[in-house]
Order: structure tokens, then sequence, then C-alpha cells
């Protein structure tokens, strides 16, 4: 990054474009820093409390950051970023922080049916692949391919591991997924079934 630059646009609200916006607000006490992102809101898939939480933090510097709010961008004319609703933006760097694409293809052969709008995997709560080919209640699948939304974060499904918590049922509570994960796979390690294991990157 040029530590020089007057002001960065970031491009998307979720949980790394928060942070970056965060870091270089605390870190560069004269930058401009911009967040552009299509959702209604910052972080999406975070629960309420969060997302109030880092509002109240970023409008601390309400003198340098802006949020634009339901708009993607539409062109780039020099360190100018025009969004859809007409908004001139001005970054001298940006950063593009709008997420992952899913990478599926090793279900595209055996488990086809699994695969969802969006190119998301299926599972069940249990976090077994959600589809009827035989012998699929042996396949777990975890991580950001899967159709879970919510914030897939190593941390949290640490600490509820650590914890050895899981009070919630739902899928929509944040580290679900990475803890059900971590608790599936110990047991399957420490059962007498022969499994593979592989991972997509």
């Amino acid at each position: 990054m040029d530590v020089n630059c007057a002001s960065v646009v970031i491009i998307g609200g979720g949980v790394v474009g928060v942070e970056l916006a965060a870091e270089l607000l605390e870190t560069f006490p004269t930058k401009r820093v911009s967040i552009i992102t299509s959702a209604e809101t910052l972080l999406t898939r975070s629960p309420p409390g969060v997302v109030r939480y880092c509002l109240r933090f970023l409008e601390q510097f309400s003198d340098r950051f802006a949020l634009y709010l339901n708009c993607k961008v539409k062109s780039v004319k020099g360190n100018v970023y025009e969004t859809t609703n007409g908004d001139q933006v001005v970054g001298d760097m940006a950063y593009f922080c709008t997420g992952i694409q899913p990478n599926v293809s090793v279900f595209r052969s055996h488990f086809e049916d699994s695969i969802k709008v969006g190119g998301w995997v299926s599972v069940r709560p249990s976090l077994q692949l959600d589809t009827i080919v035989e012998n699929s209640s042996v396949v777990f699948v975890a991580g950001d391919l899967i159709d879970v939304h919510e914030e897939k974060l190593a941390q949290t499904a640490q600490v509820r591991t650590d914890k050895k918590e899981m009070p919630h049922t739902g899928y929509a509570d944040t580290g679900y997924a990475a803890y059900i994960w971590r608790r599936e796979f110990v047991r399957m390690l420490t059962s007498s079934r022969d499994f593979d294991l592989f991972s997509v990157a």
C-alpha cells in the first residue's frame, strides 16, 4: 500500500472490507476511507448486534469515512469510482473485498444434485452432504463452499470447541458450520471406520 495516498476505496462490505476499513482509519489518521457495497447494510451474514457495533465504530470517523449502500461500481475514471447510484467516490487506491466463488468442481462429477443456486453445496445440519446419492451420508462438507450463510471464521470454531458448547441448533448462528465440522471430524478420527480426506482449494 502507498502510505502517501490520501484516500482509499474498499469495494465490498463483508468481514474483510469492514476490518480493512477499521485498520486503515485507526492506523492512518488523515486518510479518507470509503466502502461501496451492493448490500443494504454491512456484514450481511453477521448477527445484528455485530453490525450495530461495527457501524458505531466506523461512525467515530465520520469526518473521513463514507459508506455507500445498495450500489455497485459502474465505472472508473482515474481515481474516481462512479456508483450505480450516481455517486462519485474518490480513491487513490482501491481494494476489492467482494468475496469468493466456491470451487465445487469435485462435486459436479459425483454429486451434481447437491449444488444449489449460486454454486453452493447443500448440507444437512450435521454438515453431511445433502443429496440422494448412495453412501453420501459419509461425506461431510465444510468451509466456504457450503450453503450455510454465516461468516465461517476459524477463531469462532476454536472458541466454541474449547468451551465445548454449541447452544444453538440453527444454521444462522455464527460459528455453527465450523464447530460442527470440528466435532464430526474428531468423531470420525476416533472411530474405527476408514475414510478419505481431501480438500478443495
